[in-house]
């Protein structure tokens, strides 16, 4: 078996956590490692870090991008080149001064923000180069995205009809979670029913040019998972409900609140009311952050299923026409799925 010559970019870790702003920057400290299988002629090693932005326009048919933070290493320079010996390792160390106020890593369907260490040796033969690479990823702290609308718990009155209240255990969660979306009202109106509640989870990106950051080239929503649970409250006109809330695991495009790509996510929660024979319905929006679970994430953006709406009615609810539910409502709880 022919041997491989050995050439990698060794960092302590590929994920770097800092606060929204951070004046006094972070450190990197890592090391270059080349052992040659073989006796080679070496004209060059040296190593580079970039921040790239890139995005892609409405209409998919232009694609812009930006390097907006770049540092060069050169460890070693020969024009006519030096001898390696074959087994003997050559390693290199570097430190990387990063500045506070670099945006957060990001890899949403039409945007990305990457972070990248490039390496290159170059020898007396094209086909002796070599190329490592190592992507750095840069993640802000949840209180960074946070403001007084994240909230775990809210409740209202609507319409003099219906109170409720609505509660989740914590605003910040991780691709895998499930969660109960707790859900009690009280019906204070005769001629009113509580029908349904469905909660849809969706994710909002705006992305701006890498060119122009005044021009926003994107701007897109999607749902990422739904579900929904009937209703029926007791003769004192109460109810209860849990939806059991999930946060996919392929998800990789996590909140962001840079100028350059801006990503939030939210439950977007909607209850079906019969009012007085009419259907109406009432939609509230809980405001939640998705983080990484572990350190390092998968390169691949992850496919997404088209989802429905939860359940649309047509038809007015008067008691002489035939009822659009089940005589007995289904299980407590249902998946939307595609």
């Amino acid at each position: 078996m022919t041997r491989k010559s050995h050439f990698d970019i060794v960092l302590p870790t590929s994920v770097l956590y800092k606060g929204f702003v951070d004046p006094g920057g972070s450190t990197v400290q890592g090391s270059l490692i080349f052992t040659p299988a073989s006796n080679v002629k070496v004209k060059k090693i040296h190593l580079k870090f970039e921040g790239r932005h890139v995005a892609s326009t409405a209409t998919d048919f232009y694609r812009s991008e930006e390097t907006f933070f770049q540092r060069v290493w050169m460890f070693f320079s020969s024009e006519r080149g030096e001898l390696f010996e074959a087994g003997k390792q050559v390693s290199r160390d570097f430190t990387l001064v990063l500045p506070g106020n670099l945006p957060e890593s990001i890899k949403a369907d039409y945007g990305s923000i990457e972070y990248k260490f490039k390496a290159h040796v170059e020898t007396s033969f094209l086909s002796g180069n070599l190329k490592a690479e190592r992507n750095l990823y840069i993640r802000r702290h949840t209180p960074a995205f946070v403001d007084e609308r994240y909230i775990t718990e809210t409740a209202d009155v609507w319409k003099q009809a219906v109170s409720y209240y609505l509660s989740i255990p914590s605003f910040e969660v991780s691709p895998g979670d499930e969660f109960p979306l707790n859900f009690q009202y009280r019906v204070l109106k005769e001629s009113v029913r509580v029908l349904l509640v469905a909660c849809i989870l969706k994710e909002h990106v705006r992305y701006t040019s890498p060119k122009d950051p005044d021009e926003i080239v994107r701007d897109h929503e999607k749902s990422l998972d739904a579900t929904f649970a009937w209703c029926q409250e007791d003769p004192t006109g109460e109810g209860k409900r849990t939806v059991n809330v999930k946060i996919p695991s392929s998800v990789e495009t996590f909140d962001s609140r840079n100028p350059r790509i801006e990503v939030y996510h939210r439950l977007h929660i909607r209850i079906d009311i019969d009012w007085h024979g009419q259907l109406v319905n009432h939609q509230i929006d809980l405001p939640i952050v998705i983080v990484p679970q572990v350190e390092g994430i998968a390169d691949q953006l992850p496919e997404y299923s088209t989802l429905p709406p939860p359940p649309t009615y047509t038809e007015l609810l008067p008691p002489t026409e035939p009822e659009i539910f089940p005589p007995t409502p289904p299980a407590h709880q249902h998946s939307i799925t595609a």
